[in-house]
């Protein structure tokens, strides 16, 4: 920001000072002031009353009054894009007793139309803090580190993009985020806010550090970006890639803040992150050294400041703050009232994809000899051929999988470029055809070879059991030599069986494939494993643990060369390898046309558009496993907290987008799937999201009450004093706690700088552990709303019908995206008893579920077990009684399944359907009401349904009636003369037009009402004599409106069946009364001020209201006389009051501000004559000279006045007359005289106790009343200077005159003793020096203003113990401080060199800084002999202060300077130190 280009300082109603100023990016010159419309308004609001809502943002408001052409251009000018958000920025200051900023923020650019009024108008202003601002922005790590696509907001990513992915820790994202929301202390000064964690979820692994539970776990664990993206549109199936998008900063905030269970708020230039559950931490402590919440602080670039902090001390920034103390520190609660409550959470859930877009593809192994060929020889390097009848193996490992017997399979897909150029690297533009013979091997991790006992290959094999070609493993061997021209492979057609029964076929990997040169070729949809199976790789029940996978391919020398065989070269050749050698390598061909040598490569592709994958398949999808993770309670009658999706937290599969890493002391290290989080412990089971979960339920175990409260400061500090004992008001990060000893957290509030008052929703806290069961399951059953990396989109891939695969596999993604499928069932049991067909059933058998959630009317579906066009047939089910936790059965609605099913059918639950059915509970317990099946009911009224009855009857308090039954209940109560409600709306006089109710007769009139039984008339009507009683005027006439009585009676108004108002015969309006004085007459009983209020709704500068008085019989406009009170243009309906006389003989001349005659101002000050009076009392008689005296008084004899003089001498100017004695004053020639007449004595009172006479002698007498000199003094006396006395000399020695300072009697002085020592520090030099503990006053003066603080110090002041204040008894602040200090040296045979000096430091601050006072150094020498071991020195300093130093402090430290024995100390002794200090 540029400049502060507006500013208003006002002051609250109680008196405390605020400041706002207003930054413009394009202002440059001077500060201008504006004043406040409406008030200064700070809102806050966390979007909603959940406790775990994670951020709250916050706005200013208030009125700006545009006061001239310039500043209405300046409104205008922001409307237009020239101005954007972040080019104007208001902060709102504290300033009493220091400048404290509260808060900052931009403008929102939108700020109405301009009112069509004359100056001044008022416009709205309305500012958003920076955490608002950033919805706006995208959130893109910087590209130089993370690669793509984190350079762009709109890319597209690889499936197989694995690169650019850098953890860094979680504190370090929040500052990354937040330097795009523009925050700042004060405007001008760029990013230097901070922030404040406050956090307590550890990792096992933590543990390692030293003083972990001193360390910020933010700051110690790390995950990546990639989470930050989110997909945008569909993938590219021929490219293999997906567009993504970038989260918005907000939104990524929120991801953080949602995982971590913290609450984000921007207060007083920080950022706060606290996790939500430390709010049931109680405070000790003291108000200036509380102890609360374990905090650590950052500057805004993420680096550290402080750690291991409290909240709180001495400034507005308060952790807690009680309600309505009986000292009255505490703050006052205006208002509070529960206005709802928070319901038991039965159970919190939440979901984290626990694997995700994981490719283990590292490399496909090159051809032999292939990566050390050199190409300016045109024979193969020494050894790097194949010799005839010899086969190679080559391998490259791919990934250790735990348990991949679980996995349901994997998917294989392999991009490889193709490559033929001559030996010298020339391109040869060919095309051919090669054959590949390769697979996949595996044996366990803790094997250290690969031998046929424990190794798998991969194979095709014929199952003669299904009669078709299936993948299977079989058990590895080595192939090392080729059989009968051709390689054996694992191939058994020679008659061995394989594991089921059928032959082995070498086929399943080996590609034969058509290239072009350079081109990209991916090889498996060219071999069995893609064209029959899909891509997908299955695992076999014997891979238990840890397993190792490998890719292995084989090159040989004859025909088929597998590996490297090259035919078709264009005429170049048909096969004749080597110019006929017997060794040869794969790699090379020679064609004997041309006598060239033609290479062939191919080499592995890393390229975003050709991904290479070997990832797992999970719930029918490519990398989709996830986790959902709930925490369950013994309550039943509550409901499900759905905290939605989670982005980071431990995994299965290191590395995968989400995975977190913790520190462990020496390095970063992947978290354990298994769960090892816990709050404030290393020994914790949870993994991240099931500690969020379980935090959420420990939050709402019981039911707990929101809160709608009004406080304000306490009453003993309304004017938001610096005193650190009294609270401020309340802030957004803390709590407050209630005299019933219950503790709230702000959800949303308002703070109005007029009032000091804080208006807003708490919500309590409560925290207990619950009793329940946490669960962590991989069930792909979350919702599409993730976040990272979510998709709907998903393409077709119909398994073989030879394969292998569960066949309900039905899609496979063939991009390695992570897609996250809705699934909305989830399976809670199996049925143990099988089901049959034709056999109706009203229960079934199964699993007990462990948790009592299942109740009667819910829907579940049975799965059949069968698949039909639609996929797995089932039947939805009602169940008609409760399901406990041990049932073995459910009871159901009858029904008859069609066909058999089977024991171990699942049966499930619509899991968005039992959200709703707890939202409609028919069972338990809502907000305190019993619910059952007929109704809910609670302290004794029951709702148990509603009536619709015509004749009403069975209505109580139980049945509540319905509106269709009240209007029936009337039309069917009435006489039969009488109409119905709808007869009256249809009955009406055509002719008249008009309407009579109650009658049959025609109506006479427009409207009629003919009430009651007994014919007692209620009418208007058209009176015989009188004429109109209710008249509004015809249509068409021009007719006065009448409401009232014609004849001599009185019109009475009442409400709440009693008069209120009325109007007599004679014209009287009685308010509050039946009887009165004068045309008005009001009155009301009540405590305080009863008034008549006269109110202008304008409210801009001039604009007033008044009372005016006429006394003329003229219909001319004789308003002379009046009281008006007017608008000053200083807000709040603030003014002045003019008490007004016209003496104008015009009719138009009415009594104004022109001709007010006394003015009182809204500051107090009174003007006589003047409408703007400087003094409290001015008066102006308008003349020069005055005709008259301004003032006088009469009591009755005698006249006092004031102001009758003339130009030149003013005579008597105040004359005071007591009896025959005159006092006056008067101005004479420039001398001002007090004075009296005659021989009178004048004299001096106060408390009305004469203290000083002036006799006419000229003697002055203090304490006396005659004086028998020039100065008699009785008492005692004090100069602060010197008093000169000429004498006569009575001896030889005296001088003239002597110069007298009378010091015998000091009265403020001390001498301090020590009750304990100070040990110097083995360390040499003043730096190590030490605090020597004066902390006894042995001899003072009767009452001194000397201060010793002793080991505490000066409260709220650091740094300050032992310390002394010297504060003056009178207005001298001259002392000397005499002091003395012995040691000993501890050490026998020892010499030491001992510093003593004073230091000074200031009060005003938290931390005291310490300062030499010089010249004050001291030094001693020690020498240790025997017991002969002691050093003492003394020293003196006379020092004066000044009024504004009166808030030093003083010490007196001591050091070792040097000595014989580095180790050695000195120690103070006890009975020789001393301190004295005495005021001059």
């Amino acid at each position: 920001m540029a400049g502060i280009r507006y500013a208003s300082e006002y002051k609250s109603l109680n008196g405390a000072s605020y400041k706002l100023e207003i930054w413009d990016t394009y202002w440059a010159g001077s500060v201008q002031d504006f004043k406040i419309g409406e008030p200064a308004v700070i809102s806050y609001d966390s979007g909603g009353d959940e406790k775990l809502n994670p951020i709250i943002c916050s706005s200013l408001d208030f009125g700006i009054m545009v006061q001239d052409a310039t500043m209405a251009a300046w409104i205008a000018l922001m409307k237009t894009n020239t101005y954007s958000e972040k080019d104007v920025y208001c902060t709102l200051t504290k300033t009493n007793p220091t400048d404290v900023e509260m808060w900052g923020g931009y403008l929102i650019m939108d700020l109405g139309n301009e009112e069509d009024a004359s100056f001044p108008y008022e416009v709205k202003m309305k500012f958003i803090d920076g955490l608002s601002l950033l919805k706006d922005v995208d959130f893109i790590p910087d590209p130089a580190t993370y690669q793509t696509p984190y350079s762009y907001a709109n890319t597209y990513l690889s499936a197989a993009n694995n690169n650019g992915a850098v953890h860094q820790t979680v504190k370090y994202w929040l500052a990354k985020i937040l330097l795009n929301a523009g925050l700042s202390s004060s405007a001008n000064l760029g990013n230097d806010y901070r922030i404040v964690t406050a956090n307590n979820w550890y990792n096992e692994e933590h543990g390692n550090m030293s003083s972990w539970q001193t360390k910020d776990p933010l700051r110690y664990t790390q995950h990546t970006a990639r989470q930050f993206y989110k997909l945008a549109g569909d993938s590219d199936v021929l490219t293999q890639t997906s567009k993504v998008t970038a989260t918005n900063c907000y939104d990524a905030l929120e991801d953080i803040c949602s995982t971590w269970g913290l609450r984000c708020v921007y207060y007083k230039s920080t950022v706060f992150f606290i996790q939500v559950g430390l709010y049931n931490t109680a405070e000790t402590g003291t108000i200036a050294t509380p102890i609360n919440l374990r905090t650590w602080t950052y500057d805004a670039s993420g680096t550290s400041l402080s750690s291991d902090t409290k909240i709180g001390g001495t400034n507005i920034v308060r952790y807690e703050q009680d309600i309505e103390l009986p000292t009255d520190l505490g703050l006052q609660k205006l208002a509070g009232a529960n206005w709802g409550e928070y319901p038991p959470v039965k159970r919190a859930q939440a979901t984290f994809p626990s694997i995700s877009n994981i490719s283990y593809f590292q490399a496909f192994p090159l051809l032999y000899g292939q990566d050390t060929y050199d190409a300016d020889t045109t024979i193969p390097l020494n050894g790097l051929w194949v010799a005839a009848g010899d086969v190679e193996e080559m391998y490259s490992p791919i990934a250790t999988l735990t348990d991949a017997k679980d996995l349901q399979s994997i998917y294989c897909q392999i991009h490889l470029q193709f490559e033929v150029f001559k030996d010298d690297l020339t391109p040869m533009n060919l095309s051919g055809v090669t054959k590949m013979k390769w697979t996949v091997r595996a044996k366990p991790t803790s094997e250290t070879t690969w031998n046929t006992a424990t190794a798998l290959v991969l194979v095709n094999e014929y199952n003669t059991t299904t009669n078709a070609w299936q993948l299977y493993w079989e058990p590895f061997k080595e192939i090392t030599a080729q059989t009968a021209g051709s390689i054996s492979f694992w191939d058994n057609s020679g008659g061995t069986t394989g594991q089921l029964g059928g032959t082995v076929n070498n086929n399943a990997c080996s590609s034969s494939i058509t290239y072009t040169n350079n081109a990209i070729i991916e090889i498996v949809s060219q071999s069995r494993l893609g064209t029959d199976y899909n891509h997908l790789i299955p695992t076999d029940d014997l891979m238990s643990g840890d397993w190792d996978f490998e890719f292995y391919t084989l090159s040989s020398s004859n025909s088929p060369a597998y590996g490297g065989t090259i035919s078709g070269l264009n005429n170049h050749g048909n096969g004749t390898f080597w110019n006929g050698a017997t060794n040869r390598p794969p790699w090379c061909n020679f064609g004997s046309a041309n006598n060239s040598n033609f290479n062939y490569f191919y080499s592995n592709v890393n390229n975003p558009n050709y991904p290479n994958m070997f990832n797992v398949v999970s719930g029918g999808q490519i990398n989709s496993g996830q986790s959902n993770i709930s925490f369950q309670t013994n309550t039943s009658d509550t409901y499900i907290l759905n905290l939605e999706n989670t982005l980071w937290g431990d995994t299965s599969v290191t590395n995968a987008p989400g995975a977190l890493r913790v520190y462990n002391g020496s390095a970063w290290v992947f978290t354990d799937f298994a769960g090892k989080w816990g709050r404030g412990i290393i020994t914790g089971t949870d993994s991240l999201t099931e500690l969020l979960c379980r935090e959420a339920v420990n939050m709402n175990t019981g039911y707990s009450s929101k809160y709608n409260l009004t406080l304000a400061t306490s009453v003993t500090n309304r004017d938001l004093s610096s005193n650190p004992s009294y609270p401020k008001f309340p802030n957004p990060i803390g709590r407050v706690s209630d005299t019933d000893g219950k503790n709230y957290v702000m959800s949303r509030a308002s703070f109005n700088t007029d009032t000091d008052e804080v208006n807003g929703t708490w919500f309590e806290v409560t925290y207990a552990a619950a009793t329940g069961t946490g669960q962590n399951n991989d069930d792909n059953n979350v919702d599409d709303n993730i976040g990272g990396w979510s998709n709907n989109g998903m393409s077709g891939i119909v398994n073989g019908s030879g394969s292998g695969l569960n066949n309900n596999i039905t899609q496979i993604n063939e991009t390695s995206l992570n897609i996250i499928k809705d699934n909305i069932f989830e399976n809670f049991t199996n049925i143990t008893v099988p089901l049959f067909n034709g056999t109706a059933y009203t229960s079934i058998s199964i699993e007990a579920i462990g948790t009592a959630f299942i109740k009667a009317g819910d829907r579940i579906r049975l799965n059949t077990g069968f698949i039909d066009d639609d996929g797995i047939s089932y039947y939805t089910l009602e169940v008609s009684a409760d399901v406990t936790d041990t049932d073995t059965t459910i009871s159901v609605v009858s029904f008859t399944p069609t066909q058999d099913i089977f024991i171990g059918s699942s049966i499930m639950i619509d899991q968005r359907n039992l959200y709703n059915q707890y939202q409609r509970k028919t069972e338990g317990q809502v907000a305190g009401f019993d619910i059952d099946a007929d109704g809910i009911s609670k302290g004794g009224i029951e709702i148990t349904g509603w009536l619709n009855s015509d004749t009403l009857e069975g209505a109580t308090i139980n049945n509540l009636p319905t509106a269709l039954s009240v209007k029936n209940y009337v039309d069917n109560s009435h006489p039969a003369e009488d109409q119905t409600l709808q007869e009256v709306t249809d009955r009406g006089n055509t002719t008249t037009n008009s309407v009579m109710i109650g009658s049959t007769s025609s109506p006479t009139l427009n409207f009629e009402v003919i009430g009651g039984y007994d014919a007692t008339p209620v009418k208007f009507l058209r009176h015989a004599t009188y004429g109109n009683i209710i008249r509004l005027g015809r249509n068409g006439v021009s007719e006065t409106s009448h409401i009232g009585y014609p004849e001599d009676a009185t019109l009475n108004f009442s409400t709440a069946g009693s008069e209120k108002m009325r109007i007599t015969s004679a014209g009287q309006l009685l308010v509050g009364t039946t009887t009165g004085f004068g045309i008005l007459h009001t009155k009301k009983n009540a405590s305080g001020i009863v008034g008549i209020t006269i109110q202008n709704g304008s409210e801009f500068e001039n604009n007033g209201a008044a009372v005016y008085f006429k006394v003329a019989g003229s219909s001319s406009d004789y308003r002379k006389g009046g009281i008006l009170f007017v608008n000053n243009g200083t807000g709040y309906g603030r003014g002045d009051l003019y008490f007004s006389l016209n003496t104008s003989t015009a009719s138009s001349g009415i009594a104004d501000v022109s001709s007010a005659k006394m003015t009182i101002k809204d500051n107090g000050n009174c003007g006589i004559g003047t409408t703007a009076p400087a003094s409290n009392l001015e008066v102006n008689s308008g003349t020069w000279p005055p005709s008259n005296p301004l003032f006088k008084l009469f009591n009755g004899a005698y006249t006092y006045s004031i102001g009758h003089y003339t130009r030149e001498n003013i005579s008597n100017s105040l004359q005071i007359y007591a009896n025959s004695q005159i006092g006056n004053i008067n101005w004479n020639g420039g001398v001002l005289n007090i004075g009296t007449q005659a021989g009178y004595s004048l004299n001096f009172k106060t408390a009305d106790t004469t203290k000083m006479t002036l006799t006419s002698a000229g003697n002055c007498g203090i304490g006396t009343s005659s004086p028998e000199e020039k100065l008699h003094v009785v008492g005692t006396g004090k100069f602060t200077g010197q008093v000169t006395i000429p004498v006569t000399p009575v001896a030889t020695t005296d001088a003239a005159s002597k110069s007298y300072v009378d010091s015998a009697n000091i009265s403020n002085y001390i001498m301090a003793t020590c009750t304990g020592t100070a040990t110097t520090s083995a360390t040499e030099g003043i730096a190590s020096a030490v605090v020597i503990p004066y902390n006894t006053t042995s001899v003072s003066s009767t009452s001194t203003s000397i201060v010793l603080y002793g080991s505490s110090g000066v409260t709220g002041i650091s740094g300050t113990a032992y310390s002394f204040l010297l504060t003056p008894n009178t207005n001298s602040g001259n002392f000397q401080i005499d002091w003395n200090v012995s040691t000993d040296t501890l050490i026998i045979l020892n010499r030491q060199l001992i510093g003593i000096t004073l230091e000074m430091a200031d009060t005003n601050t938290e931390d005291a800084v310490w300062e030499e006072v010089s010249p004050s150094r001291t030094w001693l020498y020690n020498r240790g002999s025997g017991g002969n071991r002691y050093g003492s020195a003394g020293n003196s300093i006379f020092y004066s202060q000044t009024a504004s130093e009166y808030n030093k402090i003083f010490r007196l430290i001591i050091w070792k300077e040097d000595g014989s024995s580095g180790a050695s100390k000195a120690i103070t002794t006890i009975n020789g130190c001393n301190l004295k200090i005495k005021q001059l």
